[in-house]
C-alpha cells in the first residue's frame, strides 16, 4: 500500500513538473516591434497616435504625509522609468528606502460602436498612449507636437 502511494505521488509530481516546465512569462512578441533600441514605436506609429509628439519625459516628486513618490507626465507613476519610486514610509537622507510599489499607470477604456477602445501605459514597452498637453477645443480632439513639448513640464 505504501509503495503504491509513493509511486502515484511521484508520477503525479513528474507530470506536473513536465507541464509546468513549459510555462513562462514573455514579452508580447511581434506586437509593436521597434526599429530602435529605446523601446519606442517607429516614428510613423507615433505620428498616428500622438500627432508626432515625443514621449513625455517630465517627472515630479510628490512628498506628502508619509509618502514620497514620482509622478510622470506620460500617464505612468511611481517609477523613474527604471526604478521603483513609491516610498512609504518616507525616510530621511542616508537611510535605506523601502518601495512598496514598482509602477502604476492610467488605464482608460470604453466601448464605442461595439468596439473596445483602450489607452494604457504598459511600462512604455510598446509605445505611449498618453501625451501631455490640452486637446483642441474645436471638437477635433487633436494636439500638435509643439503643444505636447510645451506642456511636458
Amino acid at each position: 500500500m505504501f509503495r503504491f502511494k509513493y509511486i502515484k505521488s511521484t508520477t503525479t509530481a513528474l507530470i506536473l513538473l513536465s507541464v509546468c516546465s513549459h510555462i513562462q512569462a514573455r514579452d508580447i512578441i511581434g506586437f509593436g516591434k521597434t526599429n530602435n533600441n529605446n523601446n519606442q514605436r517607429p516614428a510613423n506609429a507615433l505620428a498616428k497616435m500622438g500627432a508626432g509628439c515625443t514621449p513625455a519625459t517630465a517627472q515630479k516628486e510628490l512628498d506628502i504625509n508619509n509618502v514620497r513618490t514620482t509622478i510622470l507626465t506620460g500617464g505612468d507613476m511611481w517609477w523613474n522609468l527604471s526604478n521603483a519610486r513609491y516610498e512609504v514610509p518616507k525616510i530621511q537622507t542616508g537611510q535605506v528606502a523601502k518601495h512598496s510599489l514598482f509602477a502604476g499607470a492610467l488605464w482608460i477604456g470604453g466601448i464605442t460602436q461595439g468596439n473596445l477602445r483602450l489607452a494604457a501605459q504598459t511600462y512604455r514597452q510598446t509605445g505611449n498612449d498618453f501625451f501631455p498637453g490640452p486637446l483642441q477645443i474645436d471638437g477635433s480632439a487633436s494636439i500638435s507636437a509643439e503643444r505636447c513639448k510645451s506642456a511636458d513640464k
